[in-house]
């Protein structure tokens, strides 16, 4: 933890809660680093599947974020 700062891998939030060791679903499962629940969530339903996450990408580029979020 102390590596990343005390903060997420992805996100780079401070840590609120306990930090989630994210890990590479191999036999056996290899570390990856430590994120916060959302990001490990995120990855979780993204399937690790590096081209889902850059469809996911560019769906965002393309829509953009809200007014709000700018």
């Amino acid at each position: 933890m102390r590596s990343q700062g005390n903060a997420c891998a992805i996100c780079l939030e401070l840590f609120k809660e306990s930090p989630q060791a994210d890990h590479e679903h191999s036999d056996p499962p290899k570390p990856r680093g430590l994120l916060c629940k959302s990001c490990n969530w995120a990855l979780g339903h993204l399937k690790d599947d590096v081209k889902i996450v850059e469809a996911a990408l560019e769906y965002l580029k393309y829509w953009g974020l809200p007014k709000e979020n700018q």
